[in-house]
Order: structure tokens, then sequence, then C-alpha cells
């Protein structure tokens, strides 16, 4: 038995850094936007021991100012927030593979960020990654358009009513999918 690796690493980045700010992106406050509140919120996550000094060497007021500020997180505080939601559920085995069976297959995945909004649901994926918006889309559309299947399916909506997001944290780049 071999689990399939179904997606490619993001590789040549720092992992230790892309580790730091996918942590804090899993405990922000999304309203705070200034390089001198982040600060204040990174000296509590550290004081807390949320994240460790390592962590918190790598992470810079200033880009995470940048990145908060990106369109995907306006308006987050008006919704629910589900923060690296894990998820198990049973799809087609045509829906996953280069196949005609519809026997089921599990899919399990963790979701970096879904937001209920009141237009739908909203699927944020964070990749610390030097790759082009091409590239990243080349090597995770398949997988985002997974995990909107699996959100459809567990939440009982519409496929249709799901927005599918990619934000490079490294490039500072958010990437709109369908």
């Amino acid at each position: 038995f071999r689990t399939p690796e179904l997606f490619s690493g993001e590789g040549e980045t720092n992992t230790d850094a892309g580790t730091a700010y996918h942590r804090f992106l899993e405990l922000c406050d999304f309203q705070i936007k200034t390089a001198d509140e982040i600060k204040e919120e990174l000296r509590e996550f550290l004081n807390s021991g949320r994240i460790s000094a390592a962590q918190y060497e790598l992470l810079d007021p200033a880009n995470l100012s940048e990145i908060l500020s990106m369109p995907v997180f306006a308006n987050l505080e008006k919704g629910r927030l589900f923060r690296e939601q894990e998820f198990l559920c049973r799809l087609p085995a045509k829906e996953i593979f280069d196949t005609p069976a519809d026997d089921g297959v599990l899919l399990q995945g963790a979701i970096d960020l879904l937001a209920e909004t009141k237009d739908g649901y909203l699927i944020i994926d964070y990749k610390y990654s030097r790759k082009t918006d091409e590239q990243l889309l080349s090597s995770y559309s398949r997988q985002l358009a997974l995990y909107k299947k699996a959100v459809a399916l567990i939440m009982r909506v519409e496929e249709s009513s799901i927005g599918t997001v990619i934000v490079n944290i490294f490039k500072k780049r958010q990437i709109n999918l369908f």
C-alpha cells in the first residue's frame, strides 16, 4: 500500500518562514492591518506561546500588513471563519482520478481558511512560494477543485456558491480561481 502524492510541493523557499507565516494567518485578527498593530499581536502570540521565538524572528510586520491588506481578507469579520478546517468525505473516483469509475474514494484534507460570507463560501489556500501565478495555478487548481467539491458536499451547497483563492505569502499576491 502506498499513498499517491496528488499535488506537488511548493519548493525553493524557506520552509521555516513559510510555516511561521502560515501559523500567523492561523491565529491573526484579520481586522488588524497596520504594522504597529501586527507587532503588538505578534508579541501577544509570542508571550502566550502560540508562536515560537524562532517564528517571531521570521515574521515581518510590514510584510504581514501588506498580506492582510489583500482584497481577499477584507470584510472577513462579517462572516464565520473556519481556520485549518479538516475534512473527510467520499467522492466518486472519477472526480479525483482519471477513471470512469463511480466507486467512492475517501478524500481527506485541511483547508487553510474557509470563510462563510454573505455571498457563499470562500476557500483560501496559503502558499509560500517563488512560483509564478501560472505555476501555482497549474500545481494547485486541481487540489482546490477537490476542496470545493468537498465543501459543497459537506455544507450541502452548490459548488457555484464557493470561491477559491490562493494567497502567495512569499510574493504577497492573491490568485482568484473559480
